[in-house]
Order: structure tokens, then C-alpha cells, then sequence
């Protein structure tokens, strides 16, 4: 599956947007994607499209500034646990969740860093090198680096 990347494998991938890279929802869910959490403002993600296939999904925006901006820290305090609740929800249903938000790097990144640092207790620098094995690219925006590891500090205690 193109632009598809995989934190674990059939477990939890990882993607760009659909308003960056196009997709087709039929070959998502062929490829046992069950569950999609967009991160961005969802734009171009059709949730009847998704829902035909047998594919849920969710909107949990993270705000898209690089660098970082006052607000963007409480906001992201506020929405990682709710996206990583939906991924525990997809993942104990058997629907192995894909998330995603323009270019699959920054807010997905962080999400993914969130789910080990919660899930299988990396340390927030651990978690940024986990998630950069499988996607070099990510937490590559202006000031994100940094921002991240401040937000998983402060989530992951």
C-alpha cells in the first residue's frame, strides 16, 4: 500500500493525508486497515467512504503550527489521550488503526511517540527514535523536535 508505514506491524500504521496523497478506501480496508483517526482537520476523508468498507473513523485535530505557538501545548495536553483511547478502542475491537494528517510526519509522529510512551513505556526520546526508524521524516517541522519531547514529558510521567 503506498505511503503507508507501519509503527508495528498489523497493529498500527501510520500515513499521509488524503488531501496530499489520495486514497482509496476499498484497498485500506483490503489491507486490514479497520479503523482511521485523522489528527489534521480531516480534509479529503470521506467518512461515509471509509464506513461502506467497514473502516471507522475518527477527527482529533492537533494543531498544525511549525513552529509551535501559545496554545498549542494545552491543546495537545487535551487531545493525545483522546486519540490514543480511540486507537486502544480500535485496537481491542481487532481494527488495526491508521492515522494520519497532511504529510504523515509531525502530528502523526506524535501521536505514534504518544501510544509507545503510554502503551509500551518508551521514554519520550526513545519514543521519537522509534517513531523516526519507521518514518525518518517525522517530527521534522520547525521547532517540533522540541515541542513534542515537552508534551510527552509532561504526558507520559
Amino acid at each position: 500500500m503506498q505511503h503507508v508505514f507501519w509503527l508495528r506491524p498489523n497493529l498500527i500504521a501510520g500515513r499521509s493525508g488524503p488531501n496530499l496523497h489520495p486514497w482509496n478506501p476499498a484497498e485500506l480496508a483490503a489491507a486490514g486497515i479497520g479503523a482511521v483517526l485523522s489528527v489534521n482537520d480531516a480534509a479529503s476523508v470521506y467518512a461515509d467512504d471509509l464506513s461502506n468498507v467497514g473502516i471507522d473513523s475518527a477527527c482529533i485535530p492537533l494543531a498544525d503550527n511549525a513552529p509551535p505557538r501559545v496554545g498549542d501545548f494545552e491543546h495537545c495536553l487535551e487531545m493525545l489521550p483522546r486519540s490514543l483511547a480511540y486507537l486502544l478502542t480500535a485496537i481491542e475491537a481487532g481494527k488495526t488503526p491508521l492515522i494520519h494528517c497532511t504529510a504523515g510526519k509531525d502530528r502523526t509522529g506524535l501521536t505514534m511517540c504518544h501510544y509507545l510512551c503510554q502503551q509500551e513505556a518508551y521514554s519520550p526520546r526513545d519514543a521519537i527514535a522509534e517513531v523516526r526508524r519507521v518514518r525518518p521524516i517525522a517530527l521534522s517541522a520547525t521547532g517540533y523536535e522540541e515541542f513534542s519531547l515537552e508534551v510527552l514529558r509532561a504526558l507520559c510521567r
